[in-house]
């Protein structure tokens, strides 16, 4: 089961950073972007929206 999440979570991911990609052709959506959606924290320190509204 967690295995089945966490590839629905790629894949959810992946389609993000695409259409990140076409709407902003000058971003650096693949890498950049992709470390972003890793990360647990915004770029100003903020916890995660799940620890924010649990």
């Amino acid at each position: 089961m967690a295995r089945i999440q966490a590839e629905d979570l790629f894949e959810v991911k992946v389609e993000i950073i695409q259409q990140m990609a076409d709407l902003d052709p000058t971003g650096d959506w693949m890498e950049r972007g992709a470390r972003a959606l890793e990360n647990l924290h915004t770029a100003t320190g903020e916890g995660s929206l799940e620890k924010l509204y649990a």
